[in-house]
């Protein structure tokens, strides 16, 4: 559990911008999926992916994008994305 958060801390920070605001919403889709509904973590991941994409590495607001990334993981996790999934899909940020 604590490698996966790792990975996606790693991975979100490298993969942001100024967007905290925007990545923190992401992180409030993921919480708002129903526990074990992992259709709907697996398009919030979808969304943090094309967030990554598009936002390229430099980020000003790290601690934001940290809170919002830890509070991510655990949703999406308790939503039923499975880690190996998890850690794949940010791996390909």
């Amino acid at each position: 559990m604590r490698s996966v958060l790792f990975v996606v801390s790693c991975l979100l920070f490298s993969a942001c911008r100024d967007d905290a605001k925007e990545f923190e919403s992401i992180a409030q889709q993921a919480c708002e999926c129903p526990e074990g509904d992992a259709t709907c973590g697996a398009k919030v991941l979808d969304a943090v992916v094309k967030f990554a994409e598009d936002h390229g590495t430099k980020h000003s607001d790290q601690r934001r994008i940290n809170e919002a990334g830890v509070r991510l993981s655990n949703c999406l996790l308790g939503a039923g994305v499975e880690p190996k999934k998890l850690t794949a899909a940010l791996e390909r940020m």
